[in-house]
């Protein structure tokens, strides 16, 4: 029977989606990996020259602390590549024990697939090895060869071990080699007195050395050769201070007035609102608000959503929320302001009276949940304006990896700008962006803040409303981060109606945003 469009049409939509595959290109074809093996997400990147490893290694790359091998995939493949080209994307991929970064030639979005319509692999269909192709899917009319990423990485590491090994045994080679025979002492020439060699001990076990465990890229320890060195321009040098040199605490700041203020022996007394139903509706509607937005009840926004509830109360409305918008409708005025927006000139002034000036060294900015970058930008841009480091670094984190993809390439129209945001702008095809100069400050990455383990010198962290899908425990972890990672006087905005209920944070008068300052 032959199947009509409307039938084809509702069995696509009943398809299965239990694959998902982050795509990207290498040499003009498209190509996708299992999103599960994909850690982050980089644009470009500067990297560490490396002695003695394959081809295809373009160096190593400082994350945060850890050093990890970047593969540069066109060359893996043997896919051609222009040396004057500027990486665009840069995948970190973890497989068991091992992260590397895949170099590409740009990062595409996210296809969701059903397995079962993966086809098999074939020569035919890329200019790689087979080895490295787990199957070929096709999704609007584009034909995706899905590689085997567990394979590359096992090619990979074995071929860096390789190198290692052949390079140990080089150095075991020359030091094998007896040093020449010294001339014979003449009557002018005194003679050194030398310990005698033991009869029972051969002279030639002084040249053999004791098998090591080495791990891979030991050698990025090791001074550059002064031939291969290349002089870093005024943009990459600030990123090359962010990986190399993380400041130490100044141990000045303590000395700021404002500083000073916060560890006063005023207190902040938030009033803890009432629900005024019973028990069971104040658990049913947690529930719905986690089931059906993933949004978290918590002590970070309790009293908000119970000030909220009491006002449908009064008003006889019911509290029972059925569907998504219900759920948004209850939240109406909750989410903070300029949210997907450039912030205003009051928000961005408020902000800079509460920093606290760096003399020297990176000003270190964390902004988990960064969405599509518009607050990032604003944060940057105040942080530039107004002159509070020479130079800042911006972590932008977000889950949405097509948002943190896009976030780089974000535009605006000039009536968007606040005040002096012009001298950062630069005109494109699209509409005015930030200049590339200021643009390489901000590092967007595709992170889960529940993930993040460490995160050391950080001067300001903005997390507005980001608290507020954690659960209790995740909210804790977070804090444990920020606290570990900030030092006295790190400013921390959070949302508008959120409150954090933290001794080493005291909250800041303020009237745009929700300001805290760590004080121990």
């Amino acid at each position: 029977m032959v199947e009509t469009d409307q039938e084809h049409m509702h069995k696509s939509t009943m398809a299965m989606v239990d694959y998902k595959a982050v795509t990207f290109t290498l040499a003009g074809k498209d190509y996708g990996v299992d999103i599960m093996s994909v850690r982050e997400i980089s644009r470009g990147g500067r990297f560490t020259y490396v002695p003695n490893t394959p081809h295809f290694v373009r160096g190593v790359y400082n994350l945060r602390g850890e050093i990890i091998p970047i593969v540069d995939l066109r060359q893996f493949f043997g896919l051609p590549v222009h040396k004057d080209e500027k990486v665009e994307g840069i995948l970190i991929c973890r497989v068991k024990n091992t992260t590397l970064g895949l170099v590409v030639d740009s990062i595409e979005k996210v296809v969701g697939i059903d397995r079962r319509d993966i086809q098999p692999a074939h020569p035919m269909f890329a200019e790689i090895n087979i080895q490295y192709i787990e199957g070929i899917i096709d999704r609007e009319d584009r034909l995706y060869v899905l590689l085997n990423i567990h394979q590359i990485f096992g090619i990979a590491k074995d071929l860096m071990d390789d190198e290692l090994a052949k390079e140990e045994a080089h150095e075991e080679e020359v030091a094998a080699v007896p040093a020449p025979a010294q001339p014979e002492p003449t009557a002018s020439t005194p003679t050194p007195s030398t310990p005698a060699t033991p009869t029972s001990q051969p002279t030639s076990q002084s040249f053999v050395k004791t098998p090591e465990v080495i791990e891979p890229f030991v050698a990025v320890e090791q001074e550059i050769p002064a031939s291969v060195q290349v002089e870093p321009d005024a943009q990459t040098q600030a990123l090359l201070d962010m990986l190399n040199n993380m400041p130490e605490p100044n141990a000045d700041i303590l000395i700021q007035p404002d500083i000073e203020d916060l560890l006063s022996d005023g207190k902040h007394h938030t009033r803890r609102v009432t629900f005024k139903g019973d028990e069971r509706g104040w658990e049913q509607l947690v529930a719905d608000l986690a089931d059906l937005i993933s949004f978290r009840v918590t002590h970070i926004n309790e009293n908000w959503i119970a000030q909220r509830a009491n006002e449908y109360l009064d008003k006889g409305k019911s509290l029972e929320l059925n569907e998504e918008d219900d759920a948004l409708r209850f939240l109406k005025g909750f989410f903070s302001a300029k949210t997907g927006q450039l912030w205003s000139k009051e928000m961005m002034d408020e902000l800079n009276d509460h920093l606290s000036p760096q003399e020297k060294g990176i000003y270190h900015i964390w902004n988990p949940g960064c969405a599509t970058g518009h607050e990032s930008y604003s944060v940057l841009g105040t942080v530039l304006v107004n002159g509070v480091s020479n130079t800042p670094k911006v972590y932008a984190q977000d889950i949405d990896l097509i948002l943190a993809s896009q976030a780089p390439h974000l535009t605006f129209e000039s009536h968007e700008l606040p005040e002096n945001f012009d001298m950062l702008m630069t005109e494109s095809t699209q509409g005015l962006q930030f200049k590339n100069e200021y643009k390489n400050f901000i590092i967007f990455e595709y992170a889960d803040v529940v993930n993040v383990q460490n995160f050391p010198g950080i001067n300001l962290i903005v997390a507005r409303d980001i608290l507020s899908y954690l659960t209790e425990d995740e909210i804790q972890n977070f804090l444990e981060v920020a606290n570990n990672g900030a030092e006295i006087g790190t400013v921390m905005v959070l949302g508008d109606h959120e409150e954090l209920h933290d001794q080493k944070w005291k909250p800041v008068d303020s009237q745009y945003l929700s300001i805290y300052k760590k004080i121990e």
